[in-house]
């Protein structure tokens, strides 16, 4: 949970792996810049993919633990 662009630029570019970064880009863009939402689009489009990997994810393992 540390901003991305205090971070060298090639811990910047690791950092969009993770969801993390993704999240406190959002908050930092409405709470700091006073962006509005529409402009939000690459932090919710990135945010509701993960979102998306995850579930699928999740249901893959429940199948496998109710199997078993």
């Amino acid at each position: 949970m540390f901003p991305r662009f205090l971070m060298p630029e090639s811990m910047q570019k690791m950092s969009l792996v993770f969801f993390n970064s993704w999240a406190l880009d959002g908050f930092r863009n409405v709470f700091w810049r006073e962006l509005p939402l529409f402009q939000l689009w690459p932090q919710i489009g990135a945010l509701l993919a993960f979102a998306l990997v995850f579930l699928l994810l999740a249901r893959q393992f429940a199948r496998k633990w109710e199997s078993a």
